[in-house]
């Protein structure tokens, strides 16, 4: 999960950043924190960069907060936000869905670990669910609207998004096991799991994702091309 922090308080930021590396070991998965003084910043980065969650002050010198998050959502930025600042209820009302927590300054552990809580079940939510591996003994995942595909690579699976690869051991079978209930997932062949929102066609016999042709399996042909029709009948519906 990438998580950024934003406040004009040195002290706050090194807090927060104390509580989510404590969180980080507590669910024993891996977070990307990335720090910014200012609001300018914050959204300057996302030329380069995105988060999941961010955990934003209200009160800042140049760009406060609130100034913050409409920028970002003039940007089309759909990153979740958890305000760090005292507020009233009323204020609430007005900021808008991406805003899913507050958290009282001086920050507390309990306070952030239950609106970082509620962030995650949202994002899993808006995300479809998420797929969980296990790397080194850490427990990592990815949302599966995501994941563009896996490819069984030896005894190993490689699970690859837009911006990065996984590589870990498991099965292709287990996988499919846990994916294949979810329409926009299909099993072109004994080496592949593919997501159809990224998907090129060549022709019914081959499939192109991220730059690879993959032959669709004769044994695979005629469920891979039913479910992509079930796929755009969806999509058509919506």
């Amino acid at each position: 999960m990438r998580l950024a922090i934003c406040d004009d308080n040195q002290q706050h930021i090194e807090l927060l950043n104390k509580f989510l590396t404590e969180l980080q070991f507590e669910y024993n998965e891996d977070f990307e924190i990335y720090t910014f003084s200012s609001g300018e910043a914050l959204c300057d980065s996302f030329k380069t960069n995105k988060y999941d969650l961010i955990f934003l002050d209200i009160l800042m010198t140049g760009m406060d907060g609130i100034e913050t998050a409409r920028t970002l959502r003039l940007m089309k930025i759909k990153s979740l936000i958890i305000f760090v600042s005292s507020i009233t209820d009323r204020m609430r009302e007005l900021l808008g869905p991406q805003v899913v927590g507050f958290i009282d300054k001086p920050p507390k552990f309990e306070e952030l670990k239950r609106n970082f809580q509620i962030a995650r079940e949202n994002l899993e939510e808006q995300k479809g669910g998420i797929f969980k591996f296990t790397i080194q003994n850490t427990q990592k995942f990815v949302y599966l609207t995501d994941i563009r595909y896996f490819e069984k690579e030896r005894h190993q699976i490689k699970l690859a998004t837009a911006d990065e690869t996984h590589c870990f051991t498991a099965s292709l079978k287990s996988i499919w096991a846990e994916v294949s209930a979810y329409d926009v997932f299909i099993k072109p062949s004994r080496s592949f799991i593919v997501n159809l929102e990224y998907v090129q066609w060549n022709d019914k016999n081959c499939l192109k994702v991220d730059g690879i042709d993959i032959p669709i399996g004769r044994k695979f042909q005629e469920e891979t091309l039913n479910k992509y029709q079930r796929f755009l009948a969806g999509k058509i519906r919506r």
